[in-house]
């Protein structure tokens, strides 16, 4: 994927994002292998509308191999005893979960849920937009599932 094609279905994935009523806002790119500057955007989790904060990215593998990263945080500056307790359940979860998976970011505090999806090369901006909006709606489901279980666990 071109850094054109790359600006295009961010376009037009953001473009869909903001009919739906998120607040898109660029992310710095981080270079090689990351294909321009990433799209960042908080998600509403769980039944108290939770902000997650979702960042994706484009990673060119290879001059015809590109993926999308979805990477989204649920929750910041875990305190260390609130992550004790949480590998347990985030391994149960990820045994189970269809989408990739959930995990802690020790370093900061974080917990984690990371898909990537391979682009098609070639596919139009609009196509590629629309299955990454598909993705991000099951996810959203996804997180909206496990949230119940894993907030007591990242707050209390």
């Amino acid at each position: 994927m071109e850094l054109t094609q790359q600006q295009a279905f961010f376009s037009a994935l953001e473009a869909r994002l903001t009919a739906a009523g998120a607040e898109c806002f660029p992310e710095p790119g981080a270079g090689a292998p990351q294909l321009g500057d990433g799209l960042g955007f908080s998600l509403p989790v769980g039944e108290d509308f939770h902000p997650a904060l979702v960042e994706l990215m484009v990673a060119q593998l290879s001059p015809q191999d590109s993926l999308l990263q979805f990477y989204t945080t649920l929750f910041t500056d875990l305190e260390p005893a609130n992550q004790q307790r949480l590998p347990e359940t985030l391994n149960q979860i990820n045994l189970f979960c269809p989408l990739g998976h959930f995990g802690l970011f020790r370093e900061k505090g974080q917990l984690y849920h990371k898909y990537t999806l391979f682009l098609e090369e070639g596919a139009p901006a609009e196509a590629l937009a629309s299955q990454a909006f598909s993705l991000l709606e099951w996810i959203q489901r996804l997180l909206d599932q496990h949230y119940a279980v894993l907030a007591p666990l990242a707050l209390d």
